[in-house]
């Protein structure tokens, strides 16, 4: 068994040490093995100098690595979120409107924190915060109780914000009473305004939804069993309104709303809101162009918009507007670019409006082939249909022929016939007239503009280009790599609608980051910017002397220009 002996040779003032093994060896090297019979073997001892006390700890300091590395942490980006949170004083305007507890911490800091993690860890449950934020600087650098960040104390300092007994008192349209939460958003838009002088003069307008887990029997004035975006028919949803800036795409205002109401019936009560919100930050409505989707075209919208003094940029369902559908190619005169375009003039629900139709060559021959795929499609399966079905009576026959045409997007085209003795044949015809009339629809778009001055090109700009701004903002909604926001996985409408309020938050916090990456010159996408932040991680050094230091790991160029953007050198000191 080997160990480590102290001996004291003569003439030494201090003991000296060696490493000191006893072993056997055989006396016939052709000999192995340990029992009797295995052959006569010797005990032979081994020692090695190692020196005095002194010798040992200086070999050992000299040879022991000054740099091992014990632990790391999430460092640039929960810091550089943290850095635009503070600039934006969303604690401090959050605490305004909410009473403040006598001790701990405040509803303020409950709704940073989630805002940092929904952009740092969007998959992290309320559950699992502490265990993730401990794997962050966060709490040595806010000097957080871990103990404070369990999944309770989030739920009751969102119950201060939005009380769960105020919330299920719908209002007109589908909203409910979140007053508070329409405060906090106006005192955070003054200062955004102070900050970064966005123009108002330009809004996009839009709805979405997102599937929830509630179960059916759940009572929640939000989640409603309707038509989802993303395919979950089967469970029940909550929509959002959502208006953002044409620069920068900034959410200026959301409302959640039941997922079964239809866009037209939200859309007074969300304008009137954003006229407040405009008015509140002395802007006004006059002249402000408002982009809104065809869903939302109704006569007492129009009127509504107008007596603002708004202008209103959207487009027209063709099948409404034969009129414009039905003009020849040959009138369409102006050129925008690959697009071709007619200009003209329409009433719309009594309100004067330039429209514009424009017409896509490119577009309407892939229109024109999956509307060609999509017919032969329907005729396969009616004819697949009647073989399965032919001995049967023939109103049996016809009923599932009838579930096959309802069934195609198609079906409105083509019709058919059981004929024959004992109905044994099947005829299908497509419809000419009515393939005609969709094949003239190919490629064409009906936009209009409520200000009749607008040149056509900056009808076409707004809509098509700009529109891509809210859409971007729902996109970053639903990313699993973002925000996250579906599916929504809380259980009553006022943890939904902080919930909601968080990640609203958190989408405008991106977007003062991207803000600031393009006025210093830089471009990358949200995905690129987070992954380039992830990497700044913060690591703890053991030295040879036990001593603990923690420095920020090596960055390139791009790493270092975002910690210098974002101001994180001010927490490695």
């Amino acid at each position: 068994m080997p160990s480590i002996v102290s001996r004291k040779p003569h003439g030494c003032t201090q003991p000296v040490y060696y490493y000191h093994r006893t072993y056997r060896v055989k006396l016939n090297p052709d000999c192995s093995g340990k029992g009797p019979g295995s052959g006569p073997s010797k005990v032979k001892s081994e020692d090695v100098y190692l020196g005095t006390a002194e010798d040992i700890l200086a070999r050992f300091r000299s040879s022991v690595s000054a740099n091992v590395e014990v632990s790391h942490k999430a460092f640039g980006m929960p810091l550089a979120v943290l850095q635009v949170v503070n600039e934006l004083g969303i604690r401090n305007i959050i605490n305004t409107h909410i009473p403040k507890r006598r001790q701990g911490m405040t509803p303020g800091d409950y709704i940073c924190l989630g805002i940092i993690a929904k952009l740092c860890a969007p998959a992290v449950s309320w559950n699992g915060f502490r265990g993730w934020v401990s794997r962050t600087v966060l709490p040595g650098k806010l000097g957080l109780d871990p103990e404070l960040l369990d999944s309770q104390n989030f739920w009751d300092h969102f119950d201060k914000i939005l009380p769960e007994n105020g919330v299920h008192k719908p209002k007109p349209g589908g909203g409910i009473c979140d007053d508070v939460i329409m405060d906090i958003e106006e005192d955070l838009w003054r200062r955004i305004s102070h900050l970064y002088n966005i123009p108002l003069d330009c809004l996009l307008y839009d709805t979405t939804n997102y599937y929830t887990f509630f179960e059916p029997t759940t009572r929640s004035e939000l989640a409603a069993p309707g038509k989802n975006k993303a395919g979950r028919h089967e469970l029940r949803q909550v929509g959002l309104a959502l208006a953002v800036t044409k620069d920068g795409g900034f959410p200026m205002l959301h409302t959640f709303f039941a997922g079964n109401l239809h866009d037209a019936r939200l859309f007074p009560g969300n304008l009137t809101k954003m006229v407040h919100r405009l008015c509140a930050l002395g802007r006004g409505c006059e002249k402000v162009i408002l982009v809104m989707d065809k869903g939302n075209n109704s006569q007492e919208n129009f009127e509504m918009a107008s007596r603002t003094g708004m202008y209103i940029v959207g487009s027209l369902v063709p099948a409404h507007n034969k009129d414009l559908m039905s003009v020849p190619l040959d009138r369409f005169s102006l050129k925008l670019g690959e697009l071709v375009a007619y200009e003209g003039r329409k009433e719309l629900w009594g309100i004067p409006a330039k429209v514009v139709v424009t017409y896509n060559q490119s577009l309407a021959e892939r229109q024109k082939i999956g509307f060609e795929k999509a017919l032969d499609r329907l005729t396969s399966e009616l004819g697949l249909s009647f073989e399965k079905h032919k001995d049967e009576s023939k109103a049996e026959i016809e009923k599932a022929l009838e579930g096959v045409r309802r069934g195609s997007r198609v079906g409105g085209y083509v019709r058919y016939i059981v004929a024959g003795r004992r109905y044994k044949s099947l005829k299908v015809e497509v419809d000419a007239k009515k393939k005609a009339r969709k094949e003239a629809t190919f490629g064409k778009r009906i936009l209009f503009s409520t200000d009749t001055s607008m040149n056509p090109e900056t009808v076409v700009e707004i809509y098509n280009r700009d529109k891509s701004e809210i859409e971007d903002a729902f996109k970053m909604s639903k990313a699993p790599d973002i925000i996250r926001l579906q599916p929504i996985r809380h259980w009553t409408d006022s943890k939904i609608r902080v919930y909601g309020l968080i990640c609203v938050l958190a989408m405008l916090v991106v977007k003062v980051m991207m803000r600031k990456l393009k006025e210093s010159g830089m471009e990358m996408s949200p995905q690129v910017l987070k992954q380039e932040l992830d990497d700044i991680r913060e690591i703890a050094i053991l030295h040879a002397t036990n001593e603990v230091e923690t420095k920020v790991s090596a960055m390139s160029t791009v790493q270092k220009k975002l910690f210098d953007l974002f101001g994180l050198g001010r927490y490695t000191k």
